[in-house]
Order: structure tokens, then C-alpha cells, then sequence
């Protein structure tokens, strides 16, 4: 789709966000971004609630408008 950019984000074991919920990272406020699903092993985890904690090795699927899902993984890798 036009206009729709999305990204697959890897949540290394030293990222700060690797044991904090979703509702306290990147997501629409702060990156005009959205995390629609989690992948963890062999689970996936669509439309993950805010208060689902991130673990290292996850992999998160980003959907944004223009650059915002870039913008959102830089965040996350941090």
C-alpha cells in the first residue's frame, strides 16, 4: 500500500526495552508507529496489548506511515 511502510524489529538481549511492556515504548506517541505483532520462538502474538512485556530475542512487526516504522525500530535497538 502505498504510503505504508513496514519493518521486523529484533529485540537484542541489551536493549532496555527488553523487559518493558509495549505500552511504554516507541508505538503511535512517540514514533507515529504501530507494534501489530510479536513473534517469540514459535508464537506469534497479534495485536499485542499494551501491557505485554517485551523479551529479548523477540522480533516485533512495525507498521508506519511514511519513515515512522524506521524511526520506531532505531528506538527499539537502544
Amino acid at each position: 500500500m502505498p504510503g505504508l511502510d513496514s519493518d521486523q524489529i529484533d529485540v537484542p538481549t541489551a536493549s532496555a526495552h527488553a523487559v518493558q511492556p509495549l505500552g511504554h515504548t516507541c508505538g503511535r506517541s512517540r514514533a507515529g508507529a504501530s507494534i501489530v505483532a510479536i513473534v517469540r520462538s514459535e508464537q506469534v502474538i497479534a495485536l499485542p496489548p499494551p501491557a505485554e512485556v517485551f523479551k529479548a530475542g523477540d522480533v516485533l512487526v512495525v507498521i508506519g506511515i511514511g519513515r515512522a516504522s524506521t524511526a520506531c525500530a532505531r528506538s527499539s535497538r537502544r
